[in-house]
């Protein structure tokens, strides 16, 4: 199952050259991987495959197993308690901030150990397609601000996306409804249905629908335009000078207390991820954007992304 070094890339051999030693070591038997989320979503693809990609790189078998409950807390919960032996290992996405800011739970990134960011599915907001009113974020914003307190915008109450609704709102500078209408498919179909006019949704939940001219996705909220192959042309919130970046970022983490050279040696096997075309087109095919951290510069985006989320909670009356 191993793949041989002459697999990888460069970057890969030199990234896992540095752990060989400890590789000798660890892992000797199958790493257990918890999603906090129910099988078939986003957060469950993308830790599959990178399970799938994972797990040769370190030469073992990595499970999957699903702990649905609570926003993510029963499985992150379960992670705090197991053996910090880096055989129990699990994902942390900002929705933990968001579920500290709103009450939901009181984890934090803190109570864990951060091994690697290893990528974002990059926020979206849309508004109806063929037939529809906008074709810019610009047009939207500017019938928010000839019609103040008129139009709304779709989300789900205490989620990600009322986080995101609320911050691109103050970066417009305009006055609109922030309407709770659940999750996905209810807030496409509520801008289907030209009940609000926009609604907000992870790039995977309208990339398909965009294409189809179904909905028109107004902007992505990434830092720059997206390299994934067939997604260069779709605008950014930055290109109407709405300086709002919005992600689920994704990172692996382990119970707290795990062993430095465990850690380094799960971090430089997702480092040789970059140089695995397999790999690479698997997450391109679901709109997941490839963005590795090393342990360091991963705790500081944890800081940073908490903090926000903290900030833009209490703006929002959490």
């Amino acid at each position: 199952m191993k793949k041989t070094l002459k697999t990888l890339g460069l970057a890969a051999i030199l990234a896992m050259g540095s752990a060989m030693g400890a590789l000798a070591d660890y892992p000797e038997k199958p790493i257990k991987f918890i999603v906090p989320y129910g099988p078939g979503g986003a957060s469950d693809v993308v830790c599959r495959i990178l399970a799938k990609h994972l797990g040769p790189i370190l030469d073992t078998n990595i499970a999957v197993v699903n702990v649905d409950g609570a926003g993510g807390a029963l499985a992150w919960n379960e992670l705090k308690q197991a053996r910090n032996d880096g055989y129990t290992l699990s994902m942390w996405v900002n929705s933990m901030a968001v579920g500290e800011s709103t009450g939901k739970h009181q984890l934090t990134h803190e109570q864990f150990e951060p091994i690697s960011q290893w990528g974002a599915m990059y926020v979206t907001m849309f508004a109806k397609g063929e037939g529809g009113k906008y074709e810019t974020l610009e047009d939207f914003a500017n019938d928010a601000k000839a019609n103040p307190g008129q139009l709304g915008i779709a989300m789900g109450y205490g989620t990600p996306a009322h986080f995101v609704s609320g911050q691109i709102r103050d970066a417009l500078g305009i006055d609109v409804q922030l309407v709770n209408v659940g999750a996905g498919q209810k807030k496409k179909a509520a801008v289907l249905g030209e009940h609000v006019a926009a609604g907000i949704e992870p790039l995977p939940g309208t990339i398909g629908q965009h294409r189809a001219d179904q909905l028109r996705i107004l902007a992505v909220f990434a830092p720059e335009r997206l390299t994934i192959p067939g997604f260069e042309d779709l605008p950014i919130a930055r290109d109407y000078g709405a300086d709002v970046v919005a992600a689920n970022t994704y990172a692996v983490i382990g119970p707290k207390g795990m062993d430095p050279e465990r850690v380094k040696v799960i971090s430089d096997a997702i480092a040789a991820l970059a140089d695995d075309a397999e790999y690479q087109e698997a997450i391109a095919n679901v709109s997941f954007a490839f963005d590795y951290l090393g342990t360091e510069d991963t705790v500081k985006a944890m800081d940073k992304i908490r903090a926000e989320t903290l900030e833009t909670g209490k703006n929002l009356g959490f």
